[in-house]
């Protein structure tokens, strides 16, 4: 008997030891927890608050084999927001995983620190989110900085990146420690939506970084179409004195846009001044590039033909600016948009209301300028003067043209000028005689010599030319 309740003693140890060894949950390891919760595997609540729905929590295991949460639209501002070097720890209770993390951020403004459970596939996280203040601090040294950089904007799909600008300035109300910050042509999927601007917006530093935030600010300069009342939340910092990082969130119910930026200080030029040149046979000045002018004016002989009119200016722009467009309006009431390089039919150009005009943006985008090429027409001078009128001037045997002066009254001189250097001269014939309809002038030998007594030298020979017609 004895040896009976031995063996069911024994059975029965073995029979509860093998239970407990086949319910006994394996520990977790992070491996097992990696991804992402949402839906029904999420239970989280934000500052003691149930979270709402589309957020969502990544578990991330780094190469440096830390691990990360990725809470994703949970924070204010940032659809996107990483907690780092989070901890892990596998609890005996039933075996289920806990993860501790916490982040304070200068550039975001937050500190966040979240705590969860993870049980069965399913997470349990409690956020907490507090603002940073930071302390008042002046903004002055930033006004008139132009921000380049890269803009994403997100619409719940794949996000659409781009160049853009952001200025800083002073705000309206002149206080030191706020900025005006303007953002202009924002546009998406080929819209242009208008200027953002954010006036007086408060500026703080938080440790080493500058900060300021915008909550719920209308934007009246921002038309979306189909919507009105457009809200938008800014928080943004200034890293090393001169990176920006800025986050934005449009509030165009129903549509919510998300904004991420981030661009360092440049400096850009204004200028718009444009060198002009054109090339052809019936071009007789140039344009004045000299100066900055708006409208630039080059001459035509009036006698060129259609032709000679096709013509095809040359530009050249200063550094950084782009030549947008080049819009021709011709006499005729029509317009067409040609490219660089383009001839142009300057015969069907004529009267200041029709030219052609460049459109130029300058590297600094904010002062785009037109500049209007336009044409005048030179009448091209062949006066002919025929020499059929001659006159006899007063007591002289000469004559001359009439209206116009010869060398025969010097000729008169002649005789007195040979007297006194010792050689027959005389006036006859004279230099300029009537020929026709047109002067005969003729090349006299006057010897040469010195008059001592007037310091004149006479040239050996008086040059002189015929011609049957004289042009002027």
């Amino acid at each position: 008997m004895k040896n009976k309740l031995l063996l069911l003693l024994a059975l029965s140890i073995a029979f509860f030891t093998g239970c407990k060894d086949d319910d006994d949950p394996e520990p977790p390891t992070i491996d097992k927890i990696v991804g992402q919760y949402s839906g029904e595997n999420l239970k989280a609540t934000i500052d003691g608050i149930s979270a709402p729905e589309g957020t969502s929590v990544q578990i991330i295991q780094k190469d440096d084999n830390t691990t990360s949460f990725k809470l994703i639209n949970i924070v204010p501002g940032y659809p996107e927001f990483e907690i780092p070097n989070v901890t892990f720890e596998a609890l005996s209770r039933a075996y289920y995983s806990q993860l501790k993390g916490s982040i304070t951020d200068n550039v975001s403004g937050y500190t966040v620190q979240a705590d969860a459970n993870i049980e069965d596939e399913i997470m349990e996280i409690n956020i907490t989110i507090t603002e940073i203040e930071g302390e008042p601090a002046s903004a002055e040294s930033f006004y008139n900085k132009t921000f380049k950089g890269e803009m994403a904007i997100d619409l719940g799909l794949a996000p659409i990146t781009m160049t853009q600008r952001v200025y800083v300035s002073k705000p309206s109300d002149k206080d030191p420690n706020k900025l005006r910050l303007r953002i202009e042509n924002f546009s998406f999927q080929g819209i242009n939506l208008g200027t953002i601007q954010l006036d007086t917006v408060s500026f703080v530093k938080r440790g080493e970084v500058y900060g300021f935030t915008a909550k719920d600010r209308e934007l009246a300069d921002l038309e979306i179409p189909g919507v009105t009342g457009v809200k938008l939340t800014a928080r943004g910092a200034i890293v090393e004195d001169h990176i920006m990082k800025l986050n934005l969130m449009v509030d165009a119910s129903p549509l919510t846009v998300n904004v991420t930026f981030t661009g360092d200080t440049i400096t850009e030029s204004a200028d718009t001044k444009i060198n002009l040149t054109i090339e052809g046979d019936a071009v007789v000045t140039q344009p004045d590039n000299s100066k900055t002018p708006s409208i630039y004016i080059f001459k035509i002989w009036e006698t060129a033909t259609a032709s000679q009119l096709k013509l095809t200016p040359k530009i050249e722009l200063p550094k950084g600016a782009t030549l947008d467009s080049i819009v021709v309006r011709y006499s005729d009431g029509t317009k067409s948009m040609l490219k660089e390089g383009e001839s142009i039919d300057f015969s069907k150009i004529e009267g200041e209301k029709y030219d052609v005009k460049y459109h130029i943006t300058p590297e600094d985008v904010r002062y785009p300028s037109t500049k209007t090429l336009r044409l005048e027409k030179m009448p091209e001078f062949k006066s002919i003067y025929k020499m059929n009128s001659w006159i006899t001037p007063e007591e002289k045997e000469y004559q001359e043209p009439m209206n116009m002066a010869s060398s025969n009254m010097a000729a008169d001189f002649f005789p007195l000028s040979g007297m006194m250097i010792g050689h027959p001269l005389t006036a006859t014939p004279y230099p300029v005689t009537p020929d026709g309809d047109a002067a005969k002038i003729i090349t006299r030998d006057t010897y040469g010599g010195y008059i001592a007594l007037m310091a004149v030298v006479l040239p050996k020979v008086t040059a002189g030319h015929y011609s049957t017609e004289h042009s002027i």
